[in-house]
């Protein structure tokens, strides 16, 4: 650079060529497709003049700056290319103290991707560790449940959910709303919104225990000793007048093929969203 540099002032006023690095900007790409490849950002070029108007592009290359005009491309498949000969003409036009002479590379290719968009519910992903005798009183909220997500097709169509970026908390013992990020799970796709809140409503919890008729999942003509169970919950002080005994229900089933034990097993088979840490008492029953 330096000797080209001394050259260059010994010969102000003599024609001469030089080369030289530019950057490349690309402007009029259709927004309805995505590139598949980058494009190249920078391009050789050979620009010829007197000495004086040379050592200006040599001493700041982006005057040299490349325009690429994606009008040129007439882009309608998933690929095209377009010549560099325009950007020539372009630059030649607008440097009227030095010309262009050669450009490399003489053409860049687009390779693109279809884009679409779809709207998905959004799954949070959440680690809560709670202060004892404290829990959620209800579900977490997510505002928005939904977001929009744009991107190419091949991606979008195996998507079903977007997750957030993981939420931990630990010692909770009070309501508080959170921002989380949506986890970036591809480069080329785009959330709207990008960001999310999730509102925990916390209470404090008390025990709770509600007696239950026992349902039989096997021939209604069994048996079985005793005919009630017990359980045995944590509920939100706000929850708790809430308690209803028809939203539990619990079944005997067998423990296994083949049971000559003479016990079933019970299982819980529908709770209401308040009871959490559900503990069944007894377990098992005795057939009769």
């Amino acid at each position: 650079m330096i000797s080209a540099l001394l050259w260059l002032l010994l010969a102000f006023n003599n024609l001469s060529s030089t080369r030289l690095s530019v950057p490349i900007r690309y402007i009029n790409l259709p927004e309805h497709n995505i590139l598949k490849e980058k494009l190249p950002q920078k391009a050789e070029i050979e620009i010829s003049g007197t000495g004086y108007h040379l050592l200006r592009y040599l001493m700041r290359p982006s005057l040299g700056e490349i325009i690429v005009d994606g009008r040129n491309t007439g882009i309608k498949k998933e690929m095209a290319f377009i010549s560099t000969y325009h950007a020539i003409e372009h630059f030649n036009r607008q440097h009227g103290d030095i010309k262009m002479v050669t450009i490399e590379p003489d053409s860049i290719f687009f390779k693109f991707l279809n884009k679409g968009l779809v709207r998905l519910p959004v799954k949070a992903a959440t680690y809560l560790d709670f202060a004892p005798e404290f829990d959620l009183k209800d579900s977490l909220q997510i505002m928005p449940d939904s977001v929009s997500v744009s991107g190419p097709f091949e991606l979008l169509k195996n998507l079903s959910v977007v997750e957030t970026a993981p939420l931990i908390l630990r010692g909770i013992n009070a309501s508080g709303s959170h921002s989380v990020r949506i986890k970036q799970t591809h480069a080329e796709l785009s959330y709207d919104p990008s960001d999310i809140t999730i509102r925990l409503n916390v209470d404090r919890t008390t025990e709770a225990r509600i007696t239950l008729p026992i349902q039989s999942n096997e021939q209604a003509s069994l048996r079985f000793e005793p005919q009630t169970v017990t359980l045995v919950f944590q509920v939100a002080l706000s929850n708790f007048p809430k308690i209803k005994a028809a939203d539990f229900l619990v079944a005997a089933e067998t423990a296994q093929s083949g049971n000559t034990s003479g016990q079933m097993r019970l299982v819980l088979k529908r709770s209401p969203y308040y009871a959490k840490k559900i503990t069944l008492l007894p377990e098992f029953v005795t057939l009769r």
